[in-house]
């Protein structure tokens, strides 16, 4: 295990996240999916997922989902587009903003 932050961790093959109320688990494979809607194949759904949760800090998340990123390379598919991953978090910035009204 490697500890990320205040609620983010790596575990074995996934990133955990360790949240107010329960753990949050992201499989490396899974860490650039674009499937969801309304953004499907536009943004790694992720950000955009986490940023909408009450129990995580938005900014951690980014700066472990970083971390994930780079730690489990070649263990998710597709490769990382750096356009689209900037994309995305600024489009979760904008939920958590929301969120925190």
């Amino acid at each position: 295990m490697t500890i990320i932050n205040d609620q983010w961790e790596l575990v074995e093959d996934r990133l955990r996240g360790r949240g107010k109320v329960s753990y949050y688990e992201i499989g490396a494979n899974r860490l650039t999916e674009t499937g969801n809607s309304p953004y499907a194949g536009e943004l790694y759904d992720w950000p955009i997922q986490i940023a909408q949760k009450v129990n995580f800090d938005y900014e951690q998340f980014v700066e472990a989902f970083r971390t994930a990123l780079d730690h489990f390379a070649g263990k998710y598919k597709p490769s990382v587009d750096s356009a689209m991953l900037e994309a995305s978090i600024e489009t979760g910035r904008e939920f958590d903003k929301a969120k925190h009204g």
